[in-house]
């Protein structure tokens, strides 16, 4: 009897599947994911593109030794990633290990760069940490040599 039970639900769900109805709610659901996702994106290269035009106006992010001035964004909020970068570049590494406290979702990290970069480290975090993503899927950073 449970065999049969089974074999029934299998059955009503690849029907289900095959519905055009379905099929097209699916498609639909698609679309509104890779819409929000550019969206998405366009949204932060509007920001990041304001912020170089403050940027090339004020004097004070012209100078390099200033870390505003090397400031660089591939996952931080806040142009971290190319400052923390020039900060090692400027007193060195010895182990190249990194400890980062409340990392949300990890898509938004200090540490995501370092990461890339061949760091090991820890992300800690409050609550269930959403993210699948594995090292190989990251994007490489400019070499900032």
């Amino acid at each position: 009897m449970l065999a049969a039970n089974n074999f029934m639900r299998e059955l009503l769900k690849a029907l289900y599947r095959r519905l055009p109805v379905v099929r097209d709610l699916q498609r639909i659901e698609t679309i509104l994911c890779h819409l929000h996702r550019d969206s998405q994106v366009l949204k932060a290269a509007s920001i990041i593109q304001t912020l170089e035009a403050i940027k090339a106006g004020d004097p004070r992010y012209r100078d390099p030794k200033r870390l505003l001035f090397h400031g660089a964004q591939y996952w931080s909020q806040n142009y971290e990633d190319g400052m923390i970068a020039e900060i090692f570049r400027r007193i060195g590494t010895v182990n190249k290990t990194f400890l980062e406290i409340g990392v949300g979702d990890g898509s938004e990290n200090n540490t995501t760069a370092l990461l890339a970069a061949g760091w090991n480290g820890w992300w800690i975090e409050g609550v269930n940490l959403v993210f699948r993503r594995s090292i190989g899927g990251l994007r490489k950073c400019p070499d900032r040599r």
